[in-house]
């Protein structure tokens, strides 16, 4: 499992909790699996501070990886290197960039307008997306550590300017919420100008 943020839409504590009870049936094989945990230092006080409440919780049946901006790490064939996201100000909030050898995702999620050491260093290791997964929670209202319409544009049009992206880049905005000013219909119309796809439940997605 890799977390963002802890924010608890994001990270349920109480979910990881079950799984690491000792009849949770994740682990009901002959050799006890372990569960992959990676996550920034609030996510893992998060995930202790609850597990401590909890007398059924094997701590031996997780092994929690601290990750940090700009160092990157593997699971299995995909490259995860962690970004800097303007997100919950009081920790620092990951945005990804994923790579598995053939193509390379930006996800963008649960951020506000990307930090300038965030795209500094996109553009410093000559970074190149097939993909580009937006925030666009504030839809047409003004962005705050989320982003609009507006703010994925100006996404786009600097990572043009950094020639991160490709004319076969492909843009996808996602974590449309009640806050945007428009219902979903209206604002698929709006963002479809603009050549991005409003993502949905369900979404499947070649790469």
């Amino acid at each position: 499992m890799v977390f963002t943020h802890s924010h608890s839409d994001h990270l349920n504590t109480t979910e990881i909790c079950f799984r690491l009870r000792e009849m949770a049936s994740v682990i009901q094989k002959k050799d006890k699996e372990v569960m992959e945990i990676y996550g920034n230092d609030a996510v893992r006080d998060c995930i202790m501070e609850i597990i401590a409440k909890d007398p059924h919780v094997d701590l031996t049946r997780m092994r929690f990886h601290r990750i940090q901006k700009f160092e990157p790490f593997r699971i299995g064939h995909l490259k995860f290197t962690p970004l800097k996201a303007y997100h919950k100000l009081d920790e620092e909030a990951l945005i990804f960039v994923i790579e598995d050898g053939r193509s390379t995702l930006l996800y963008a999620n649960d951020t506000g307008a990307l930090p300038e050491e965030t795209l500094d260093f996109i553009e410093q290791q000559n970074i190149k997306f097939d993909v580009v997964s937006m925030d666009t929670c504030r839809g047409i209202l003004d962005g705050d550590t989320h982003m609009g319409i507006r703010e994925n544009v100006e996404l786009r049009e600097r990572l043009r300017r950094m020639h991160a992206v490709t004319p076969d880049t492909e843009y996808y905005l996602n974590h449309y919420s009640h806050m945007c000013g428009m219902i979903p219909q209206e604002y698929e119309r709006l963002v479809d100008q603009e050549g991005f796809l409003l993502t949905y439940d369900g979404l499947s997605v070649t790469v």
